[in-house]
């Protein structure tokens, strides 16, 4: 049975959430570092609008295209709503 430790899921530190909690620092270092979260907020935010402005909207917990996934499930809302 896992148990819940508020301390490392409710931190807010992305790098203790990617990985598992018996992870050594240099683990959650570098998981921060692969993601870019070692970065400023802003720099981070400025990096995800200019890919939005590209139409990059990044990938899911699965490795999918977000944009694709968007527009597939828009199609299927128009269809359904024709009906």
């Amino acid at each position: 049975m896992q148990r819940f430790k508020p301390s490392v899921h409710l931190s807010g530190e992305p790098g203790l959430l990617m990985v598992p909690a018996d992870a050594p620092a240099g683990v959650v270092t570098d998981t921060r570092g692969a993601l870019g979260f070692d970065r400023p907020l802003w720099e981070q935010f400025a990096h995800y609008v200019s890919g939005a402005a590209r139409g990059d909207l990044g990938t899911d917990e699965v490795g999918r295209d977000v944009l694709s996934r968007l527009t597939y499930g828009a199609r299927i809302s128009l269809r359904r709503s024709m009906y």
